[in-house]
């Protein structure tokens, strides 16, 4: 009897957890919707995604204004994009009634707009009903003399480990273990999960695909790179939902994603620089040295090279700047919020990049023979993630002045 009560309580908690990610996936198609439609000249989209009698707030001259949502369709010009593009930052609901947070960019704007939203579900069907907006605030952030200061280190059980990536919404690390050569499949690869602690409070969450590296989150998706294919994984259910392959990549290393939910990645062995949007592949490029590292950022992609430069490549341009050289084998590339970026060498090296290209070098674990591979940066507790690959664990610093 016992048994059959716990299995009650189990099934009605799997049904419990599957409505909520169910909401989750309503709202943000209706947010989606207002992204799409204000960005890309779609005024229909806006349609759907307003109730009828939405207004628009924000301050000016502090004082309260505000602009109709009827207003706001009109002004949207059918089929003329607008440059802009927007990412959901995070959604929280409860019953019928949502909040939502969405970031708004523009390629030509260093400060983007944040938009809040309140929705409310009427038969069936998530409805924007009020939006207030503002300019995002520039980061104040600066490190003068920046240093990292050794936190933590996890357990060693994640077999060569190649990156790691925070999800803010479930608060949780997720690494990608090779579990082998990284240029040989073998169907023992795996992600783990690990807490802000250090603890690994799951270790193979997702198991037995080929040898994957680079992560991307967006949207509640993990996308992971596992040799010619790119993996979409629903992080609330750790259901592996699409295998997009890459054909001519070989290896895929690192990823990155755009505000718009382009995915970006590296094919190292093979040169490659490409593309996915809207489930359609493009090769950006065919002819790199040894790319690896990358990251979306304004309209421009960071990438590391094996040539030791890692420099912009300007999507719309086609175009291509110089951030710096002298870094070996850029492995991990991440902004820490004031326009500079901490980029990993491979070997056992993390140096501190100014915008204008300047370095510092932060850490150096060569002669430990502790390896530096696809790191990350939690900017709300300045917290630098470190796969040592080699050695089979994850370790944590803090970033300080």
């Amino acid at each position: 009897m016992k048994n059959v009560i716990l299995a009650f309580i189990f099934i009605i908690s799997c049904i419990s957890v599957n409505a909520q990610n169910t909401e989750i996936e309503l709202i943000t198609q209706t947010l989606q919707n207002y992204i799409e439609g204000s960005t890309n000249g779609k005024p229909q989209l806006l349609k759907k995604a307003f109730h009828p009698d939405l207004k628009l707030y924000y301050v000016k001259n502090d004082e309260l204004k505000t602009w109709s949502g009827a207003l706001y369709i009109l002004d949207t010009k059918e089929g003329k994009p607008t440059g802009e593009s927007g990412k959901i930052l995070n959604i929280d609901f409860e019953n019928n009634a949502a909040i939502a947070k969405v970031e708004i960019s523009h390629p030509k704007s260093k400060s983007p707009y944040i938009d809040y939203f309140m929705l409310l579900k009427t038969k069936g069907k998530w409805t924007i009903i009020h939006k207030m907006f503002t300019k995002k605030v520039a980061s104040n952030i600066s490190f003068k003399n920046p240093k990292l200061e050794f936190l933590w280190e996890t357990d060693s059980l994640l077999t060569d480990i190649e990156s790691a990536i925070y999800d803010d919404k479930s608060n949780t690390i997720y690494t990608t273990n090779i579990n082998g050569h990284w240029l040989k499949k073998n169907g023992k690869g795996f992600i783990s999960k690990v807490n802000l602690e250090g603890k690994i409070t799951n270790l193979k969450w997702i198991n037995n695909i080929e040898g994957p590296t680079g992560t991307a989150i967006y949207n509640n998706k993990l996308y992971v790179a596992d040799f010619d294919k790119v993996l979409k994984i629903n992080i609330s259910t750790g259901e592996i939902e699409k295998s997009c392959l890459i054909k001519g990549t070989e290896r895929i290393n690192d990823l990155t994603v755009s505000n718009n939910g382009a995915i970006y990645g590296t094919a190292t062995k093979t040169g490659k620089l490409f593309a996915i949007n809207n489930g359609k592949t493009t090769i950006l490029n065919n002819n790199l040295n040894w790319p690896n590292g990358v990251l979306f950022e304004n309209g421009k992609l960071l990438v590391g090279l094996g040539d030791k430069t890692v420099s912009f490549f300007d999507l719309k341009n086609q175009t291509q700047k110089l951030l710096t050289n002298g870094i070996s084998n850029p492995d991990g590339i991440v902004p820490i919020g004031n326009g500079d970026y901490l980029i990993s060498s491979w070997e056992g090296m993390i140096h501190y990049v100014t915008k204008d290209g300047k370095k510092t070098l932060l850490l150096d674990t060569r002669k430990e023979k502790i390896n530096a591979a696809d790191i990350t940066y939690i900017p709300s507790k300045k917290m630098v993630l470190v796969p040592a690959m080699l050695q089979n664990k994850l370790m944590a610093y803090k970033l300080i002045d």
